[in-house]
């Protein structure tokens, strides 16, 4: 899932010339979310099961990392000049 982000990420701003705060914003938005995956699968990996508040932790993980590079395309297809 991990590399798959990457490869995501890579696709998004192989292309892009310049940046501006927001974009950068986004970005680190983004990188945060994939580098705290690790953490949120390994609660999930070792806790007891049935505990909700260990999937929302990953599934949030998930919907902060899937939401951001969706708001990243949205932006960068706002801003053509970037």
């Amino acid at each position: 899932m991990i590399g798959n982000l990457w490869l995501v990420h890579h696709r998004i701003f192989e292309l892009v010339a310049a940046y501006d705060a927001a974009l950068a914003r986004l970005n680190f938005l983004w990188l945060a979310a994939i580098t705290v995956l690790p953490f949120s699968t390994n609660v999930v990996a070792s806790s007891d099961t049935g505990v909700s508040s260990v999937y929302a932790l990953y599934i949030g993980n998930m919907v902060v990392a899937s939401g951001t590079g969706v708001l990243l395309r949205l932006y960068l297809s706002r801003h053509p000049v970037l």
